[in-house]
């Protein structure tokens, strides 16, 4: 079985928060195009997304969403 790719966790991980793409991408301090440029695969996610992440979602597991290991929260 293959593993989903960073922007289907993304995706995942936005669908679980309860989120729109847009509000996500407010929470994070970025464009909606930025979020849906990363679940479409066109990009990958920076570094300083990736720590906001961690900062803004305390709970998210850096496995999962960097590795796609282990559980989501």
């Amino acid at each position: 079985m293959e593993k989903e790719s960073v922007g289907q966790r993304f995706m995942q991980l936005i669908q679980q928060l309860g989120l729109s793409k847009n509000a996500f991408a407010m929470s994070l301090d970025k464009t909606a195009t930025v979020i849906q440029h990363l679940v479409d695969e066109r990009n990958k996610p920076g570094y300083d997304l990736i720590c906001k992440v961690f900062e803004v979602y305390p709970n998210v597991s850096k496995d999962w969403l960097l590795l796609g290991t282990g559980p989501m929260l």
